[in-house]
């Protein structure tokens, strides 16, 4: 989090949380660094989101890329429906985080997806064209959420949208089947 003025905010050099949906929402802040929220409150899917978006960015660096050392905006409730995805065409690029059945930033899994998005296109610009190269975006999307999440817990490793996905919502994915 970034401190300015007195106030506590969930923005950093690479990742700022806000509000571009207009979903009125507000994105927290915070007087003394502490953003403590449960499941009920809306500001809960921003600080989850931040917090997984800048661990992943973070490792990043640390293996020496630079793919992901633009900034990136995200709302995490951005649109009102069981969907997320990045849009790589505006500046800066953003990813939206739905609010359907189960709230997409509430997954590590959906929002590291995503975010895999953006990592693949900052190191390849416009690349991402035709079925094969976005059949090839969603794998990595997938391994990308799969591997960090096991890197914190192996419950279910073989899933990936182990909160959102593997419900009445929907199925979520399996990552150990030839189907």
């Amino acid at each position: 989090a970034s401190f300015d003025a007195g106030v506590f905010s969930l923005k950093n050099d690479y990742i700022h949380m806000l509000d571009f949906s207009g979903a009125n929402t507000g994105v927290p802040t915070s007087n003394n660094g502490v953003f403590d929220f449960n499941r009920s409150q809306s500001g809960f899917e921003y600080v989850n989101a931040f917090y997984h978006l800048n661990q992943v960015q973070s490792h990043i660096h640390t293996l020496g890329f630079d793919c992901a050392d633009s900034r990136i905006d995200v709302d995490a409730h951005g649109i009102d429906a069981d969907q997320s995805f990045f849009s790589p065409g505006v500046q800066p690029q953003r990813l939206t985080l739905g609010d359907g059945c189960v709230d997409d930033a509430e997954d590590a899994d959906v929002v590291i997806h995503e975010y895999g998005h953006f990592v693949s296109e900052t190191a390849s610009p416009g690349s991402n064209s035709g079925n094969q190269r976005n059949a090839l975006d969603e794998g990595f999307g997938d391994y990308l959420a799969a591997s960090y999440s096991a890197s914190i817990s192996s419950f279910r490793s073989e899933w990936v949208f182990n909160w959102d996905g593997h419900n009445e919502c929907w199925n979520g994915r399996v990552l150990n089947t030839t189907e």
